[in-house]
């Protein structure tokens, strides 16, 4: 009878062609068993059982009361910890996922802020730069009537001085 699992050293073994592991223990049970010295266990008709020993029935009893084998104690912590690396990486890819979501707000909102600086110092250099080109026009037009306003003043003096020199002094104005 194969259970599953490897029988413990106290244990015999059972079922077919097994062999026993232990040498204190009974003869293993079931056709094609072997004892410890090689010959055949008893079987077939005729044949005398052997009284049960303590080790066979102990076999027999559930799984529960037997203490759980260092292999499975071994497998339990190492699945808490696989868990718990899971749980942790499961963690970081959650806090990945956030921070990425964050950062990409913050890019939006950075566009957003920077579409909006643009244009307005767009619309401020080119209202800015529309009132300087008024004011420059401006500024032009004075000096044109500066210059108009000079060159007939100079034009009177000029005939003021030839009058009063009788002619014969003669101012340019270049």
């Amino acid at each position: 009878m194969n259970r599953g699992f490897q029988p413990l050293n106290d244990q015999p073994a059972t079922g077919f062609g097994n062999t026993q592991q232990n040498t204190m223990q009974q003869p293993a049970m079931g056709f094609g068993a072997q004892t410890t010295n090689g010959a055949a266990a008893p079987t077939g008709f005729g044949a005398k059982p052997q009284a049960p020993s303590f080790n066979t029935l102990a076999a027999t009893q559930p799984q529960a009361t037997k203490p759980a084998s260092t292999k499975s104690k071994y497998d339990n912590e190492f699945m808490k910890f696989v868990n718990e690396q899971i749980k942790q990486l499961e963690a970081s890819v959650q806090q990945s996922q956030s921070t990425k979501t964050y950062v990409v707000k913050c890019r939006n909102s950075c566009e957003q802020e920077l579409e909006i600086a643009r244009n307005l110092v767009q619309s401020t250099c080119t209202s800015q730069l529309e009132q300087n080109q008024i004011e420059l026009n401006k500024l032009k037009l004075r000096m044109k009537y500066y210059a108009k306003q000079e060159y007939k003043d100079l034009k009177g003096l000029e005939m003021k001085v030839a009058r009063l020199a009788g002619g014969k002094f003669e101012v340019r104005v270049e």
